[in-house]
């Protein structure tokens, strides 16, 4: 019990029990989150577990206040209140021993508190994590693992002393989670040639790959093409009877000869030959049932069913969105009470979305109203897979939407808005961070809906393959949103390195930089999607070093269609200038880049669909 540790008789237990909680209120820090408050006791600021995470920073920096017993807000919602308890469990030393926790609650905890600064050795111990179980929530940590996460792991672990721990997580999930890993393929990576285990986690997928191949051309191998009622795409077979007549003749003459009784039950030949063909079909049916794996075919009309449902659930969401968020933030900025172009980078293409969600909603469930066994979903799915178009910049601009809702939620007027919002759905409304995510979840969400549909198709009926054509396009879609991603915060940071947000316009992306040298002086030059940026490398090392910038405005060379590329060793040769990089790879590595932008018509800043025309090229 708090306060009574180290207490030897009941007097002393009854001191200490007093003295604790009666104790004066300048001996502990109260934090106020979302309405709740949480009390902290400062002698804990000591110990261990404080001095590791950022509560000794965030007491440092609140200092004054603390002393004055001042409440220390901390601004956030009601899923940030749960992670500032469950941190505040983990500092006080509460113990976790008597929760149930699943490998998932497990992993939630870990994500949550590493966020928090704490070391991962330190949470699983915390968890109760042991040596058998270690790599199975270190798989399932990396399974999670997001962008935001894998930034965080490398700015705590400088020193790279969490190795083993990436490692062995790494290469269980790439041998017994291998369609986990395929879909987190990225992100895992990233981590991986950090902790420089690359190497040994892509040797173990090829193994298991191998595997798989070998095992599929197993059953290929063994299993005979048959048909049940037309269900399947196999040969159909007339089951005739196996009935010779002349012999059960025969075998009455003798009986008749040796004076042998037949029962007196007695069914007439012509009768027993159809009676024998109908059970004989009937164990006919039982086989091929048991043989090719009807119960799957069921899971799979669950799972499809599933994967229809959850896209209209979306289209609602969104609708909720749109209505009681979007609307009325666009008539406070008709009024002037907020920005137009602050709503417009939140929101991005949500009514789009809107629109190809309830399309793609609408071209599915027909099916499902029919669904047999032996319809064909795959594609269909795969025919409409360019409707999801719209969330690829909904998804890049997610960060920059998240940074202005943050900028703009204290505001009256949104505060307002977000009441009216809540009173409307009535007892259980979605928060607006809920929603506003909830797009960009759907995205990585598709290739495992489409994973265990093909895990419940067997490899014979024909749309096995039909399914994992759509699989592997909403792969590349979530591929691509990672890479774009990651191109869109560049563009982002260098835009910001150089004060000048003229560099940002929706579809534009930054997909390459480097040194290079024009007329032997040195300049750094920056590939977008729809023009080439350079700058005399003195300006840029300006801007990184100096705190108050100046806009910067680089030289610009548009990419369009009438571009043409000439270049020779490390050379690109451009009307205005002559690029000399480092290397020839260097150079290489430009010039496809550039000539795949022209292909794909990537540089049309309008045409979100390049993806889709880089997926059919491949």
């Amino acid at each position: 019990m708090n306060g009574v540790t180290g207490t030897s008789t009941v007097q002393e237990y009854y001191e200490a029990w007093y003295s604790f909680n009666t104790r004066n209120e300048s001996e502990v820090i109260r934090f106020e989150i979302n309405g709740a408050t949480f009390e902290f006791e400062k002698s804990l600021l000591n110990n261990r577990r404080s001095v590791m995470s950022v509560i000794g920073f965030l007491a440092e920096k609140k200092k004054e206040s603390i002393e004055r017993g001042e409440i220390i807000k901390i601004p956030g919602n009601k899923k940030e209140e749960k992670q500032w308890k469950i941190y505040f469990d983990y500092l006080k030393g509460e113990s976790t021993y008597d929760i149930e926790l699943t490998s998932c609650k497990a992993v939630e905890r870990m994500v949550i508190l590493m966020y928090f600064g704490v070391a991962i050795p330190d949470i699983l111990v915390y968890l109760g994590v042991t040596r058998e179980t270690l790599s199975e929530i270190m798989g399932k940590f990396l399974s999670v693992m997001d962008r935001r996460m894998t930034d965080c792991l490398k700015k705590i672990d400088g020193e790279k002393k969490l190795v083993e721990y990436i490692k062995r997580g790494a290469l269980h999930i790439s041998y017994y989670d291998l369609n986990v890993y395929n879909s987190n393929e990225d992100n895992i990576k990233d981590i991986c040639q950090y902790y420089g285990i690359n190497e040994q986690v892509e040797e173990m997928v090829k193994r298991k790959k191998q595997e798989n191949e070998e095992k599929l051309l197993e059953l290929n191998k063994n299993e005979t093409m048959s048909k049940i009622y037309g269900s399947l795409r196999v040969r159909k077979e007339n089951i005739q009877p196996k009935i010779d007549i002349q012999k059960i003749n025969k075998m009455r003459e003798l009986l008749a000869k040796k004076n042998i009784k037949i029962s007196k039950i007695q069914i007439d030949p012509i009768e027993d030959i159809k009676s024998l063909e109908i059970c004989q079909r009937r164990i006919s049916t039982v086989v091929v049932k048991e043989k090719y794996q009807i119960k799957k075919l069921r899971d799979r009309r669950k799972d499809f069913i599933e994967f229809v449902d959850t896209e209209r659930n979306l289209v609602n969401n969104m609708k909720k969105l749109n209505e009681l968020y979007r609307k009325p933030m666009i008539e406070a900025a008709k009024n002037g009470q907020l920005n137009e172009k602050d709503i417009k980078r939140i929101f991005t293409t949500l009514e789009k979305c809107i629109i190809n969600s309830d399309k793609f909603e609408k071209a599915l469930r027909p099916l499902v109203n029919s669904f047999k066994y032996d319809t064909c979903v795959g594609n269909e799915i795969f025919k409409n897979a360019i409707l999801v178009t719209p969330y690829l910049p909904f998804t890049t601009d997610y960060n920059i939407a998240d940074k202005v809702w943050k900028s703009i939620r204290e505001l009256p007027i949104i505060q307002e808005i977000i009441s009216k919002a809540n009173k409307a759905q009535g007892d259980s409304p979605a928060d607006f961070p809920t929603l506003l995510i909830q797009p960009v979840q759907r995205t990585m969400r598709y290739p495992l809906l489409l994973e265990t549909i093909k895990k419940h198709t067997p490899p014979m009926h024909p749309d096995y393959e039909q399914i994992i054509n759509a699989e592997q396009i909403f792969k590349f879609f979530s591929k691509t949103i990672n890479q774009r991603a990651k191109m869109r915060d560049g563009l982002m940071d260098l835009a910001d390195l150089f004060n000048n947000d003229d560099l940002i316009k929706d579809g534009r992306y930054l997909v390459n930089q480097s040194e290079i040298e024009i007329s032997r002086e040195k300049y750094m030059a920056f590939l977008m999607n729809d023009q080439i940026a350079y700058v005399k490398e003195k300006t840029y090392s300006q801007a990184k070093t100096t705190k108050t910038k100046s806009k910067v405005k680089p030289s610009i060379i548009s990419i369009n269609k009438d571009m043409s590329i000439d270049h020779s060793s490390n050379c690109i040769y451009f009307r205005e200038d002559i690029f000399r990089f480092e290397n020839e790879q260097i150079c290489s590595q430009w010039v496809d880049e550039i000539q795949g932008i022209i292909e794909d018509k990537f540089y049309d800043l309008l045409n979100d669909e390049a993806w889709y025309s880089q997926y059919l090229k491949k």
